[in-house]
């Protein structure tokens, strides 16, 4: 019997604080609420796929139909504030990132995307 699109998506996200979690079910822990902090939302249909150290993640959106890269960064994020700004949109497709990846050419996609959404670093 062929693998279900479900298990195909049930890649290792590599959390390592949760060996054990794949990409699945850490967008089912991520989509619960928190009872500590009411503006956590994790926006439906972005399943994480790799994690990028220090609470980071590469993120799959799958709502869109080229299944476009969103990067998750949490930490300039201050409590109390709304959560939209972690989700840094990638502008690239999951294929497209995966090219890049495997030649070295995407070294500096996460500067450009936090460049466009934040300014400059040490602006």
């Amino acid at each position: 019997m062929a693998p279900t699109l479900l298990d195909q998506l049930r890649v290792r996200a590599a959390d390592p604080t949760r060996a054990t979690d794949d990409s699945v079910e850490l967008y089912e822990r991520f989509r619960l609420p928190d009872s500590g902090d009411p503006q956590w939302i994790w926006p439906a249909m972005l399943l994480p796929v790799g994690h990028l150290g220090c609470g980071m993640f590469a993120c799959v959106d799958c709502s869109t139909d080229h299944a476009s890269l969103v990067w998750f960064e949490p930490n300039p994020h201050e409590d109390g504030e709304p959560w939209d700004d972690a989700f840094i949109p990638l502008n690239i497709s999951l294929e497209a990132w995966l090219r890049h990846w495997l030649d070295g050419s995407g070294d500096d996609l996460l500067e450009k995307a936090w460049n466009t959404k934040f300014g400059e670093l040490g602006e």
